[in-house]
């Protein structure tokens, strides 16, 4: 679970669907912050409209979201240059482990698509990212199973902790899928004759996954043959939650989706928490030849 939890409010119903599902996230006794960012140039535009300032306006909505929800949390009001460098700058200013945002408005219920903004905030993020389902709050929604796509591999263990210490938290089911992608077709004259044998491999691998993690306790454990976004984009049309590990690689201590959590969460069927790369997988930045930046200037408003 999360103890310092980051939300981003816009006034819209994807802030309200945001809050419902960090409180769901956040862990006893979290630390949580409502943060909203409006972006540079608006307050040369409020002056010469005669609206109020966006520092101000930022200030009233935040009191408003927490006037009408029962938690208790801190506001942060910031410019930045982009709404997801905002939350970014917030998110290691305040140092959360978790950054929660809701779906564009547009979207239709009960799916989690990324808009540009959304994606922008998912890439590049310096921790762990959620996006809330469109519809969380209003439909009074409780995680009652969680999913996880499972690698046997450091950064599959690590999204099935985090998953089963959401599942256990909420008594919910876990279900955890570990997809086997399709063997590559022989580059032959004579492909066909080798099809059958292609395919008794995939299955002979997918039985003899299933009974390697027919160790893991407490949990549903589906194997499936495939390419993973489809089949975890399956799995998310069947639970609440469904949490993905990052393999992509951005600069140090950042997250970069890798091109099946990327593929999932632009239309999950459910709300999506996708996790930073586990400690000690970051590549070396004088290897991968990133430029490790300090954080940017600037405080965190109260």
């Amino acid at each position: 679970m999360f103890s310092k939890v980051l939300i981003g409010i816009d006034g819209g119903p994807g802030g309200r669907d945001a809050l419902a599902l960090a409180r769901e996230l956040a862990a006893p006794g979290a630390e949580l912050v409502l943060g909203y960012v409006w972006e540079n140039g608006a307050g040369v535009i409020s002056a010469i409209t005669g609206d109020p300032h966006p520092a101000t306006a930022g200030h009233e909505l935040l009191q408003a979201a927490l006037r009408t929800s029962d938690v208790e949390a801190s506001t942060a009001v910031r410019s930045a240059s982009s709404t997801a460098a905002g939350l970014h700058e917030m998110a290691e200013e305040i140092e959360a482990d978790l950054l929660v945002v809701g779906s564009p408005g547009r979207q239709a219920r009960g799916h989690a698509l990324i808009a540009s903004q959304v994606r922008t905030a998912l890439h590049a993020a310096p921790c762990a990212v959620a996006v809330a389902v469109r519809g969380y709050a209003a439909d009074g929604r409780a995680i009652t199973k969680v999913g996880v796509g499972y690698e046997e591999n450091a950064i599959g263990e690590g999204a099935l902790a985090t998953a089963r210490s959401i599942a256990s938290r909420s008594q919910a089911e876990l279900d955890v899928m570990l997809v086997i992608a399709p063997l590559p077709s022989p580059w032959m004259s004579e492909p066909y004759a080798y099809l059958a044998e292609l395919d008794d491999l995939a299955n002979d691998r997918v039985k003899e996954a299933q009974v390697r993690l027919e160790a893991l306790e407490d949990c549903t454990v589906i194997v499936r043959r495939g390419e993973p976004a489809p089949r975890l984009r399956e799995l998310s049309a069947e639970v609440g939650l469904l949490v993905l590990g990052s393999r992509g690689y951005g600069p140090v201590r950042r997250m970069l989706l890798g091109s099946t959590s990327d593929a999932v969460v632009e239309d999950a069927g459910c709300s999506v928490l996708v996790l930073t790369r586990p400690a000690g997988q970051e590549p070396d930045p004088r290897r991968a030849g990133t430029v490790v930046e300090p954080a940017a200037a600037g405080g965190v408003a109260p």
